[in-house]
């Protein structure tokens, strides 16, 4: 999940995934993982519900409502872990916060953005909570939607490849498989009354508004990611009504 594989060992009881977390799962046959952790998780009943969104980090400790989780570093893209979960949800929120920080380890970086696949390259839509990542997304006709609120990017020999992860608002698009794809461009979304327009942003912009976005866990390399992810893809402003289809737009700059 979010070119990130799991191993994980239950003390006791096993939890499963949420449905929606299922939907992100990668299946071997398209997606060797970059990272691999292994995982002994005990389990406890729920205690008292706190913002399941949250997340808290440091270098080598995650933490959610109902995650705590202790990590190490054994090896190039191997980790081991040790995590207490509390049912039903914590092995759910688990993999997304240990995602972030092992990508962040890894010199990778999670992104707050929507994605959609063009020409089998993915497209990143970002910007802040009510930019219109979403409404972005849904205009991108006849593509398909990778991922709906973070996308996991990490650098390899042949470039940046980016994994959807679990979150966000439903797209009115087809989804598709969850696999690594190379990233074409990366959007600011910016609402404006005027006709929609994308403009390739200078280095500094392209950095503001990749910092702007990304999701940090605790890591050190998760702050210098946003400046080599900036070199090395180009990032737009998309900016205007999100009234009218954007397909033709996006094929446009990317030709």
């Amino acid at each position: 999940m979010g070119g990130v594989a799991f191993e994980v060992a239950f003390e006791g009881d096993a939890l499963a995934l949420g449905e929606e977390h299922l939907r992100f799962v990668s299946p071997p046959e398209l997606a060797r993982p970059l990272v691999v952790v292994k995982v002994d998780a005990s389990v406890r009943l729920a205690g008292p519900r706190e913002d399941p969104r949250r997340i808290d980090a440091g270098p080598d400790w995650v933490r959610t409502a109902d995650a705590h989780v202790r990590w190490r570093r054994e090896g190039h893209g191997r980790y081991a872990a040790e995590a207490e979960l509390e049912a039903p949800y914590g092995l759910s929120h688990m993999t997304t916060a240990l995602t972030g920080a092992l990508v962040s380890a890894e010199g990778g970086v999670v992104l707050h953005a929507a994605a959609v696949v063009l020409e089998e390259r993915a497209v990143l839509l970002i910007g802040p909570s009510g930019a219109g990542k979403t409404s972005a997304a849904c205009l991108c006709e006849g593509t398909r939607w990778l991922a709906k609120d973070r996308v996991a990017l990490l650098p390899t020999s042949a470039g940046w490849r980016a994994w959807g992860m679990a979150g966000g608002d439903d797209i009115t698009l087809p989804q598709a498989p969850n696999r690594p794809l190379p990233v074409a461009a990366i959007a600011r979304v910016r609402r404006a009354d005027e006709a929609p327009s994308l403009r390739r942003l200078d280095p500094l912009r392209a950095l503001v508004a990749l910092r702007e976005s990304t999701q940090t866990a605790g890591s050190e390399p998760a702050l210098d990611a946003p400046a080599a992810l900036a070199e090395a893809v180009p990032v737009y402003e998309l900016r205007g009504r999100l009234d009218r289809p954007l397909t033709a737009s996006l094929r446009e700059a990317l030709a």
